[in-house]
């Protein structure tokens, strides 16, 4: 068995520093911090891994796994104080394969993560996350469902 090659991270852009904002600031979007501007909110994190990475073995478009073809997407979508994402507010960023978007969100609406938080409170976070679809040299091309994980059975 050969394993699903997959990335995944939470895409932190360089934040302005709290100091020079004058201190936490609430955000401005429907109170949902956006990392980028605000320096003291600590960023949530995925708490699902394997699950993700079962479901990014699932949905990855069958077709292109047949053809080998590997492709990303970058999706951006809001994380509430439970850590749950916001179906409502998830959208691609850029141009995508529309196979890869459609699998890439499903992969998304998926994610858990421990909250993001500003003065250890749990706060609303925008996040941009980069989902690359790809395999290793020599795996095989149909994916087994029997397996009940991310690897890929012969």
């Amino acid at each position: 068995m050969r394993p699903l090659i997959f990335s995944l991270a939470l895409a932190v852009a360089a934040a302005v520093p709290a100091a020079a904002q004058g201190g936490p600031q609430e955000p401005a979007d429907s109170m949902t911090y956006e990392l980028a501007t605000h320096a003291e909110v600590r960023p949530p994190v995925l708490r699902n891994r394997q699950q993700v990475a079962a479901s990014m073995a699932r949905e990855y478009p069958a077709g292109y796994r047949q053809q080998g073809v590997t492709g990303s997407v970058t999706v951006r979508f809001r994380v509430e104080k439970n850590g749950t994402v916001d179906d409502s507010s998830m959208s691609t960023v850029g141009q995508a394969d529309p196979l890869f978007a459609e699998a890439a969100m499903s992969v998304a609406r998926r994610m858990r993560f421990t909250p993001a938080r500003v003065d250890d409170k749990p706060v609303r976070v925008w996040v941009v996350v980069p989902v690359t679809f790809q395999l290793l040299p020599g795996t095989p091309r149909q994916y087994d469902p029997q397996c009940g994980s991310a690897q890929w059975c012969h």
